[in-house]
């Protein structure tokens, strides 16, 4: 067996990180954290998901896997994949939101067909928008790794809310 690793994660106060997305539409928001002008949620910094695109209905998420992300069996959690796929739905979703209105995960369906590896440099997801009503919205990911090859699919529904605006 090997040593025992360690993994420090610094992130900012999650109340006031919300404070400074204020009067920010979805996409104005996504767009500053990419530019790291708003701080990142805490999840992105603890799994190491990193936004790299977004436009009106699309978002693009990526992640180097470690073995931090590890389940019992050498392979990345499916609990990751199902959050990468969460994540890139929400925020395409988020792309098309003003500045008062948030969304929240009702539900999420996630189909698996290879396990994320450390042997794998850099895994992609893309999310989008199938359908926004007034008050439910329909998504859509793929997960894939750098060579295209899918490792999983899912779709998911999203509930528009107020959001907090203190």
């Amino acid at each position: 067996m090997g040593g025992k690793r360690t993994r420090t994660i610094q992130f900012d106060d999650p109340a006031a990180a919300a404070a400074t997305t204020m009067g920010k539409s979805g996409l104005e928001l996504l767009r500053a954290l990419i530019e790291s002008q708003v701080p990142a949620a805490p999840i992105q910094l603890t799994l190491g998901m990193e936004l790299t695109e977004v436009s009106d209905g699309f978002a693009k998420l990526e992640l180097e896997p470690g073995e931090h992300l590890y389940g019992s069996f050498g392979v990345v959690h499916g609990g990751v994949t199902g959050t990468l796929l969460d994540g890139a739905m929400g925020a395409a979703v988020l792309t098309t939101l003003d500045a008062k209105t948030g969304c929240s995960t009702v539900t999420l369906s996630v189909h698996f067909t290879r396990a994320i590896t450390t042997r794998m440099p850099r895994v992609v997801v893309e999310g989008w928008v199938v359908h926004r009503g007034s008050r439910l919205v329909t998504a859509e990911a793929r997960l894939k790794d750098a060579q295209g090859r899918l490792i999983a699919h899912g779709s998911g529904t999203y509930a528009l809310t107020e959001r907090a605006q203190s």
